[in-house]
This record gives C-alpha cells, structure tokens and sequence, in this order.
C-alpha cells in the first residue's frame, strides 16, 4: 500500500494532502478477486486544473477534472476479477498562473 501525501479521516475516507501546481499524489491498494468494491469520490479543486483519476490494473477507469461537472460525491461500485490486482487513485494539478499573481 502506497499512502504517501494522503490522509485517513476520522470517518474512514482518505485525502489528498496539498500538493504544489504540476504536483501529483498517488494512493495504491492490492486487491484480491473476486469480490466487488464500493467508494465514494469527490473533486473539490480549481477549475478546470485539477484531475482525479481512478485505475484498475493501469488502466485508467475514471477522470474528473474540476470545473467540467460538479463533482459531488460519486459512488463507483467496480467488479474485481479473481486474481491479485493494483488498483489506483491519482490526483494531480496543473500549473495555474493565477496562483501567483
């Protein structure tokens, strides 16, 4: 597990902490299969910067960038196939030159 830069709540979700711009964060799980996993995201973030992406295996299954839709909580309910498996949150943010006006 792969954890850095994240945060537990106390509710049991898991946080980004502040990256700077151009910055990217990661949080890895292995997983066994087969079973079915269920989250909630949200991207709370500058629009149009700002990306969350989810991935299975490497291969990317979500996006949300700030701004293009709300992004309130989302739940994703995923089929893991039998096996082990690698799945990712990635959230990363764009340089903004607002950010140092």
């Amino acid at each position: 597990m792969v954890i850095s830069d994240w945060s537990r709540q106390t509710d049991g979700s898991w946080r980004s902490n502040a990256i700077l711009p151009n910055g990217q964060t990661d949080l890895k799980l292995m997983v066994y299969g087969p079973q079915q996993i269920v989250f909630k995201w949200k991207l709370s973030a500058k629009n149009y910067y700002d990306y969350l992406r989810w991935s299975l295996d490497g291969v990317q299954r979500i996006e949300g960038r700030s701004g293009v839709v709300d992004y309130d909580w989302v739940t994703v309910t995923a089929d893991i196939p039998i096996g082990r498996h690698e799945i990712e949150w990635s959230y990363s943010k764009k340089y903004d030159w607002n950010d140092y006006d």
